[in-house]
């Protein structure tokens, strides 16, 4: 790595609530990272059980730890964001309590971003003591600013990014609708598809066990969206239901505050906004279009039909968050 990209400063937020199981693992394999980490910064949500002495024993060890205490429970997503503002690195990357990194996954992210915004890795889904069980991505992935924000396609773990594509946006707001793994990914783009870049390596062990916050979120073995006959009728379906409906509009509206979209990825969030059938497919045809100039000649026919569907899919699944809206 060239000595200017060593010279970059690296922070890690870890939120931690009841994580004393795995806690210790996690943090001996982000300090052994081929990169070194500038700080670690443990946000820890009210935990009742021994974690907070585990990460008092490692901040006493090791001078580029740190602890804070909330004050109140605030859950994960506002933990976690609290602790990027915190942060004093450039740079960021944020990890759960029971993961396992590999030691050059800084390394590689950082090399990769180059002069982009956020760069994300595959993970290794594994079992509650750590053994491989299968990739959680099962193909190279490009991800366009669009596709970004119809379906959550990068998780959090995964992620590095530039602590700069927080400023002057109402961060805290947003994050009261959107899922936090998917904001980060709506505002890295700033209206170009190279500002987000895929490193298609395992290079986080993302442990899968019922006590792990996202388990609900993701506990099966495949992320391939349903393209059969019943899955596309479904999706379709979605489309003419009020509540769903209802809740799209609300959603995408909200996104409409984020600056420095592009004029694409807005035309798309407005129709998504008034969702109706014939909006709906007005943004599926542009993200299509849009998705094969910046990529072209990688997809197949059925993952055009895929990105072409997304809009109807995002109505079905309600997805990045559209449920938390009341």
């Amino acid at each position: 790595m060239k000595q200017q990209e060593r010279d970059k400063l690296v922070s890690v937020v870890v939120a931690t609530y009841n994580g004393e199981k795995y806690l210790g693992e996690l943090l001996d394999s982000i300090l052994e990272q081929s990169y070194p980490v500038y700080e670690i910064l443990i946000k820890d949500d009210g935990s009742t059980d021994s974690t907070c002495q585990i990460a008092e024993t490692y901040c006493r060890n090791h001078g580029n730890i740190r602890l804070i205490r909330n004050e109140r429970n605030m859950g994960i997503s506002d933990n976690f964001l609290t602790g990027f503002l915190t942060a004093k690195g450039e740079f960021v990357a944020y990890a759960d309590q029971d993961d396992i990194w590999e030691k050059n996954k800084i390394e590689r992210l950082l090399a990769t971003m180059g002069d982009g915004n956020l760069a994300f890795s595959n993970s290794a889904v594994c079992d509650e003591k750590g053994n491989f069980l299968y990739p959680l991505i099962q193909k190279r992935v490009f991800v366009s600013e669009i596709i970004s924000f119809l379906d959550m396609t990068i998780w959090g773990h995964q992620i590095l990014f530039r602590k700069s594509i927080l400023e002057n946006l109402p961060i805290m707001e947003l994050s009261a609708t959107v899922w936090l793994d998917s904001l980060l990914a709506d505002i890295a783009f700033k209206g170009d598809n190279r500002n987000v870049v895929y490193v298609n390596e395992m290079l986080i062990r993302w442990r899968r066990h019922r006590s792990a916050s996202s388990f609900g979120a993701y506990n099966q073995k495949s992320r391939t969206v349903d393209l059969r006959y019943t899955g596309v009728l479904d999706a379709l379906r979605a489309s003419a239901d009020k509540e769903r409906c209802r809740r799209v509009r609300l959603y995408f509206s909200a996104l409409k505050r984020i600056d420095g979209i592009s004029p694409d990825c807005r035309r798309v969030i407005g129709w998504m906004a008034e969702c109706s059938f014939t909006s709906l497919l007005k943004a599926g045809a542009l993200c299509l279009r849009n998705y094969t100039d910046s990529f072209p000649g990688t997809l197949s026919f059925s993952e055009k039909i895929r990105i072409f569907l997304k809009p109807f899919f995002a109505v079905r699944n309600q997805s990045k968050g559209i449920e938390r809206i009341p």
